[in-house]
């Protein structure tokens, strides 16, 4: 087993036996989330951001997280809700605009909804134009 890899084994126990401690963390779930979708295992990471959402609700990052896993395993339409959840909670957050674009494009809906935004300053304009980015972690 390779040093980074017997690390990132490592890390992700110590997640594990946190979370037995802890189990009501949202921000440990969310951390939980972000491990199990580095290893690939998509479905434990849906259920971990799901829970991180049970214990705050307003959790931009997990709806951003839970989009980009519905788009990796092909659920557009799950992808675009989670975006749109997270833009509800913080209309300023730029990347939930860009993943809302990048879908739309994805499904050939090139006219759809026309996406109204404030930018808070010049900088946000030009990352919103620029930054077609739908992350997982």
């Amino acid at each position: 087993m390779s040093g980074r890899r017997a690390q990132e084994d490592e890390t992700f126990e110590k997640l594990r036996q946190a979370l037995l401690a802890n189990p009501c963390s949202a921000r440990l779930h969310y951390n939980m989330g972000l491990a199990y979708t580095k290893r690939g295992e998509l479905d434990e990471a849906i259920s971990e951001f799901k829970t991180a959402l049970e214990f705050n609700p307003g959790m931009v990052e997990a709806h951003i997280n839970l989009g980009g896993i519905y788009f990796r395993k092909g659920n557009m339409e799950a992808a675009i809700e989670e975006n749109k959840k997270a833009i509800q909670i913080d209309p300023g957050y730029v990347n939930a605009y860009s993943n809302l674009g990048f879908l739309y494009v994805q499904q050939g809906r090139l006219e759809s909804r026309p996406i109204s935004m404030r930018y808070s300053s010049e900088e946000d304009q030009h990352s919103f134009m620029h930054n077609w980015d739908l992350r997982t972690c």
